[in-house]
């Protein structure tokens, strides 16, 4: 079987790339603020969900995959946020490319 071969037609959601970045409070502390980087089009699949008991409640995390053109400034530390929703999907590794240059995917965990 051959690889498949990704194309702009499976990009399917909109979302916003987002970063933090700390600045002075004036106290001696500091603020962070969650910054747009970038509005892109991924493909979003749904890889498995999970629950867990944390202080009395249940949590859950539902895990995803994201398909989207080579960059090379996606951290762990950035979050996703999907425009037609507003849904946040954080980002728990580095993108793995797929494509040399062209595409990767990256590890979410949305909530």
């Amino acid at each position: 079987m051959s690889p498949r071969i990704y194309s702009s037609a499976d990009l399917d959601t909109e979302v916003v790339l987002e970063c933090d970045i700390e600045t002075a409070d004036g106290a001696g502390g500091t603020v962070k603020t969650a910054i747009d980087v970038d509005t892109v089009w991924i493909k979003l699949e749904a890889v498995s969900g999970r629950e867990q008991l944390r202080g009395g409640m249940v949590e859950t995390a539902d895990l995803y995959r994201a398909r989207m053109r080579y960059r090379t400034d996606v951290l762990p530390t950035w979050r996703l946020r999907r425009l037609s929703d507003g849904k946040v999907f954080d980002v728990t590794c580095r993108p793995r490319e797929i494509e040399r240059g062209r595409w990767q995917e990256v590890d979410l965990a949305g909530h």
